[in-house]
């Protein structure tokens, strides 16, 4: 049976945009030429389409692994939210939002057609989900690649560019300020993130050196400004810091700012916040392209209804660095 990858690599075009293509979803800007190429491809070497639902009927659950009242603070899952909450109101999709708080109404709700999950979930919690609802993406993680369809975004080599930035601007002591989200377990399992991974494996990779300088607790402006604070102490202070979200990032440079050390540390973040360009100084950061993954989610939902496709997708969105003010040249 031909599958949608088949698809995507004779037509010379990324697993998503066939997905969105098929789908006929209205939010995709694409040449004509390349629409219909992605439909005389599927038709050639055998692509089977399923019978199209009406698009009006479709109701989708969406599911915010934190609670509502954290996610007004969290700009990150609250971007890729309402970016898939824009996509079903352009598309006249029916949407019902769960939430940390709700999130047990789920498993008796039998008028969804799919649901779109966000954040971090335990193995346990997505077969649970997907026991009660066939058709589920995850965004942002995937408990399980070899059971679930996910779109994520390429944190190792936004850590990379990163780092690579602060390496071409001579800094070899470099720190790191980042967090660990906990899963819903018994236990209360960490989930170690893929930024203070990647950091550690650059940093023996090249031999470089951070004398203490890491620090994990949330992503929240008060532990980076705090983190900053006990950095500030050691004796050897590094000459960078990595920070894993802007939020952490903006707490740093407070502290910075606020005991006369403004300059002294180059700072870098991530997400690119709407804020971020008039952070004191303005933050360089890697940008995560929210919109993307929210629009991918639902056009990879969508297709389940219309093509025969039993493989499991994963869509890694690229990310890319967006030079500030916050990197000093040593």
């Amino acid at each position: 049976m031909a599958t949608m990858q088949q698809v995507a690599k004779k037509a010379k075009v990324s697993i998503a945009t066939v997905s969105r293509i098929l789908n006929n979803d209205r939010t995709l800007n694409v040449r004509e030429e390349t629409r219909a190429l992605v439909f005389q491809v599927a038709k050639e070497i055998g692509y089977e389409l399923k019978p199209k639902k009406s698009i009006n009927n479709f109701r989708i659950g969406i599911v915010q692994w934190i609670p509502s009242y954290e996610e007004i603070h969290d700009i990150y899952y609250q971007a890729i939210r309402m970016s898939i909450d824009t996509y079903c109101i352009v598309n006249d999709i029916r949407v019902k939002k769960y939430f940390k708080e709700n999130l047990e109404d789920i498993f008796l709700d039998t008028t969804l057609n799919g649901v779109i999950c966000i954040g971090k979930f335990s193995t346990s919690l997505a077969e649970k989900i997907h026991l009660h609802h066939k058709n589920v993406i995850f965004v942002d993680s995937n408990p399980d690649s070899s059971k679930y369809d996910a779109v994520v975004s390429d944190l190792k080599d936004g850590t990379r560019q990163a780092m690579d930035y602060f390496v071409s601007k001579n800094h070899k002591h470099i720190g790191y300020i980042g967090g660990r989200e906990v899963l819903e377990t018994k236990s209360g399992k960490q989930f170690i993130d893929p930024r203070e991974k990647e950091y550690l494996n650059y940093m023996i990779e090249h031999h470089l050196e951070n004398d203490q300088a890491f620090y994990l607790g949330e992503f929240t402006a008060e532990f980076g400004y705090s983190a900053m604070l006990e950095l500030l102490k050691l004796n050897v202070i590094p000459t960078a810091v990595l920070c894993g979200n802007d939020s952490i990032a903006v707490g740093a440079l407070r502290a910075l700012n606020e005991t006369n050390n403004a300059g002294l540390i180059s700072i870098i973040g991530f997400n690119d916040v709407p804020d971020a360009k008039f952070y004191s100084p303005p933050l360089t950061t890697v940008n995560i392209d929210t919109r993307s993954m929210g629009e991918i989610a639902c056009a990879m939902l969508l297709s389940k209804f219309s093509l025969k496709n039993g493989t499991n997708v994963r869509v890694m969105c690229s990310v890319n660095l967006v030079i500030r003010d916050s990197v000093y040249q040593i």
